[in-house]
């Protein structure tokens, strides 16, 4: 009985002497891109600029990036907007022997699976988006946020030895977002 009482006691010490933590980063939202920014402070696996990747996953910097954003703070409201600009990193590979091999991470694969998933499998090569958004304070604790992004048409595209095989890609995307931030 001690023992329950004083980790109860404990507990209870601990609950009522920390400091309140709110689910923010000052105006950002834990979200620090001009895309992530736009939308309300969304950060995904796949983020669509450089320096939400820092946050929200590394692993999908690979290019030099330039970011500009603006939020225009307004009583309970918050008008964002943002551009991003990422050199495309995948690189085209003119004159692909169609009929060879190549090893990628130590394993034999047909050079013309490997272009074939280079090109056409890769989202990576939309260079420039373009992002809104709108925060509205419904109360202290609670916030909504809508944004939106566009990523505009890129095209890849690379030809075999011989011209045997020609590859390409083109990619657009839309992303519209919507959330509510509870702040308790």
């Amino acid at each position: 009985m001690d023992r329950v009482f004083k980790i109860s006691l404990a507990l209870c010490l601990v609950f009522l002497l920390s400091s309140p933590v709110l689910a923010m980063n000052g105006d950002n939202l834990i979200g620090v891109g001009p895309v992530s920014r736009t939308m309300g402070g969304v950060g995904v696996a796949a983020p669509q600029d450089a320096i939400t990747a820092l946050f929200a996953n590394p692993a999908a910097i690979s290019t030099s990036q330039a970011d500009f954003s603006a939020t225009i703070p307004i009583p309970m409201l918050a008008l964002r907007a943002g551009f991003n600009y990422g050199k495309n990193p995948v690189e085209v590979h003119d004159g692909f022997d169609p009929l060879g091999i190549t090893e990628v991470q130590g394993k034999n694969v047909p050079t013309v699976n490997y272009e074939v998933l280079r090109i056409l499998g890769a989202p990576l090569i939309i260079e420039k988006h373009v992002a809104i958004g709108v925060g509205y304070d419904v109360t202290e604790r609670i916030t909504v946020n809508i944004g939106y992004a566009h990523g505009f048409e890129e095209t890849i595209s690379e030809t075999s030895l011989a011209s045997m095989a020609r590859l390409e890609s083109t990619v657009e995307g839309d992303t519209y977002e919507f959330g509510i931030t509870w702040r308790f």
